[in-house]
């Protein structure tokens, strides 16, 4: 049976057997503006130059003069860009997932015939967001409804069975990270619909994700078992996340003052246990795990934000997202690195990663989205305001552009319906340290839902 994820699950005791390597990136100390925006291994004496390299590599492509037009024009209006039109398919793709399930949940990965009917927690949370997005509140009910009445104050698991709650699932765990997730759908719905329900299970959630084993202010990603000792940084910035909501948006004084203190408490373990100052890159687990992700980056900007990683963790954003490209992006022959507006996508993890488990660096079409995400929310927070910086406004912009521009290369088209393939490579190992986890085949909802909030610029994490 195979187990898919979703847990970056960050298992550094099962690490003891493997050989010694060095799977740390050089130190990097604070980029001058001139040199920050320097593609890997190609310094350039500013940031003009920088930028103007950067174009030029989009003109070989043959499209510079149309994307040149528009980028000045953003950087003199401060325009962000408009919606993608496929974004309604990918939308009627999901809705008629849901149509097969007489739970109201969607299948993860509907064509896998090794994930069957399995709905992934965290893949519901991201569909429901995105009905309540496109204003399907009816079916952002039935998800909601369904994981209302299975609350049993424990979390909920990881996996369900799309066609019965008694049906075969592939997990059976209760972790922190999709439990979150449920708790930021839940607060979604509550705004858009004013369902008090909503507000009561988010609080619900948060409410046991403080109970769970803490070190140093961070939580453990489960009650007992393996996981109880074990500290993800992806599911402590969901934690933050919700955190963050609750301790203004909670119905009463004493839960807002509860939320706030342990909104401290986390703030204070991604700042001290989370963040690797050597890598210049948050880790993907806490004590003792030496394997890098992507997702702890991408969401670190998307959950925390440009101006309070600068002010509450020191974190300069642009040095953060350089460090991300050179760790992350992969090129069309599978190498690391390089320039990013010649690469594909963005990998799980990085090189030394991918040469343990013997492939290629791939495209994870999810995560390289978080990444389109990223620049856009970027773009926007330079194009005003204190910050309003044009020239860094455009270059994120060039990048969000790019990357979007790689998610028809992994499209999927059917009857007026649109989806996106997990990966750019279907039965590959993703983690060296997962057990036997492939990337699936077929669509993905998560990944589909991911390109639709990029095509939006919207950020389901806040």
């Amino acid at each position: 049976m195979k187990t898919l994820r979703f847990v970056s699950f960050f298992l550094a005791s099962s690490l003891a057997f493997l050989p010694t390597f060095s799977l740390a990136a050089s130190a990097k100390g604070e980029f001058h503006s001139e040199d920050r925006f320097a593609a890997a291994g190609r310094p350039v004496s500013s940031f003009k130059e920088s930028y103007i390299q950067n174009l030029r590599s989009i003109q070989e492509k043959n499209h510079l003069q149309f994307l040149q037009e528009e980028l000045n024009s953003r950087a003199r209006h401060g325009r962000s860009q408009t919606v993608d039109p496929k974004a309604k398919p990918i939308y009627l793709g999901i809705n008629e997932n849901q149509k097969a399930s007489p739970l109201g949940l969607v299948a993860s990965y509907p064509d896998d015939p090794t994930l069957a009917n399995q709905a992934f927690t965290y893949d519901q949370a991201l569909a429901g967001i995105l009905m309540l997005k496109q204003g399907d509140q009816q079916g952002a009910k039935k998800i909601f409804d369904f994981y209302n009445s299975q609350w049993d104050g424990d979390g909920f698991w990881t996996v369900y069975n799309t066609q019965s709650i008694e049906g075969a699932k592939v997990e059976n765990e209760k972790i922190m990270g999709p439990s979150a997730w449920i708790a930021l759908f839940a607060l979604q719905y509550h705004s858009k619909t004013g369902d008090a329900k909503g507000l009561d299970l988010a609080t619900k959630i948060g409410k046991w994700i403080s109970g769970l084993p803490h070190r140093d202010g961070g939580a453990a990603m489960a009650s007992g078992g393996f996981f109880s000792s074990i500290f993800s940084v992806e599911n402590n910035l969901s934690s933050y996340a919700i955190l963050k909501i609750l301790s203004s948006k909670a119905a009463t004084k004493i839960d807002r003052q509860f939320f706030s203190s342990e909104l401290q408490g986390v703030t204070s373990w991604l700042k001290t246990q989370a963040y690797d100052s050597a890598a210049g890159l948050f880790k993907r687990g806490a004590y003792g795990d030496p394997l890098k992700s992507l997702d702890t980056n991408s969401w670190a900007i998307l959950v925390i934000g440009p101006s309070n990683l600068k002010k509450d963790f020191g974190i300069d954003v642009d040095t953060l997202v350089s460090n991300i490209e050179s760790t992350f992006a992969v090129q069309p022959d599978g190498s690391f690195g390089q320039d990013a507006l010649t690469a594909k996508g963005f990998d799980f993890s990085d090189s030394a990663n991918a040469a343990f488990i013997g492939r290629p660096g791939l495209s994870w079409v999810e995560g390289t989205n978080h990444m389109v995400d990223v620049y856009k929310k970027l773009a926007s927070y330079f194009s005003k305001g204190a910050a309003r910086d044009d020239s860094k406004s455009a270059y994120y912009a060039t990048r969000a552009d790019h990357f979007a521009g790689q998610n028809s290369n992994n499209s999927i088209s059917r009857n007026g319906t649109l989806s996106y393939s997990y990966a750019d490579t279907a039965g590959a190992k993703m983690f060296l340290d997962n057990g036997n986890s492939r990337t699936a085949s077929g669509p993905s909802v998560a990944s589909s839902a991911w390109v639709y909030f990029s095509n939006y610029g919207f950020n389901p994490l806040s």
